[in-house]
């Protein structure tokens, strides 16, 4: 058997996460809010008072949003155009990122460059579904772009780990993403957040190398030179 896909079989089961036993319920719902439960290909109409389970997903139309809360007390606002899938919504320890980190590089070798030439499978390392095949818009809205949004809220709700690792499997699944700005910065900006300095400044050097405007290579390189302070 290839050694990546050993490599990955064996770091699932070492980071395999129990779900936290959390109560996730919709405070309010507006304009367009469907559910996806666990699997199912159908999406129906969310209503506010409804309990969702971790394996749950929700996404929000054009002029829609809609507020979730963790145990009665955290509250999440999800806005328009939005794709979060509420086992997304924990947090992570530094270790468990790492080795998840590690998972999605393994996944995103070329099937070509791996020990015998056999494919991995193509899943997000967070919940396990495959969305490359789930559609590829709402409305105008690509689904890759609904996701990205919902990283975006993880990182607003400091669910850092999660957010990291959701947006480097929208890179994976839609590459063409990962050429903008605002999308690549989150991630770095996440795992600095997280404590991972270096892999942090990774981030920020690969996009120094991209097409940028003056503000943004100008906000890169302070990164940069911010991050190689905390190093030394």
């Amino acid at each position: 058997m290839n050694q990546h896909v050993v490599l990955i079989i064996l770091l699932s089961l070492i980071i395999s996460v129990p779900l936290v036993a959390a109560t996730y319920s919709v405070k309010t719902v507006k304009g367009t809010v469907e559910v996806r439960h666990g699997v199912a290909e159908v999406w129906v109409p969310l209503k506010a008072g409804e309990r969702l389970k971790p394996d749950d997903t929700i996404r929000t139309g054009k002029g829609s949003s809609a507020v979730v809360t963790i145990d009665g007390e955290r509250t999440i606002r999800v806005p328009a155009v939005t794709i979060v899938e509420i086992f997304d919504l924990r947090s992570m320890d530094q270790d468990e990122l790492i080795l998840k980190l590690t998972m999605e590089f393994i996944r995103g070798i070329p099937s070509d460059k791996r020990d015998g030439g056999l494919e991995t499978p193509s899943t997000t390392i967070v919940h396990g579904t495959d969305h490359s095949k789930r559609g590829t818009s709402v409305g105008e809205t690509p689904f890759g772009l609904m996701r990205m949004n919902g990283a975006r809220v993880l990182f607003e709700h400091a669910f850092y780990g999660t957010c990291v690792l959701r947006a480097k499997e929208v890179f994976r699944v839609y590459p063409d993403l990962q050429k903008q700005f605002s999308h690549r910065s989150i991630v770095a900006d996440a795992l600095e957040k997280v404590g991972l300095v270096r892999e942090a400044l990774n981030e920020y050097t690969a996009l120094s190398n991209e097409s940028l405007s003056t503000g943004e290579k100008a906000q890169v390189e302070k990164s940069i030179d911010r991050l190689k302070k905390v190093i030394r």
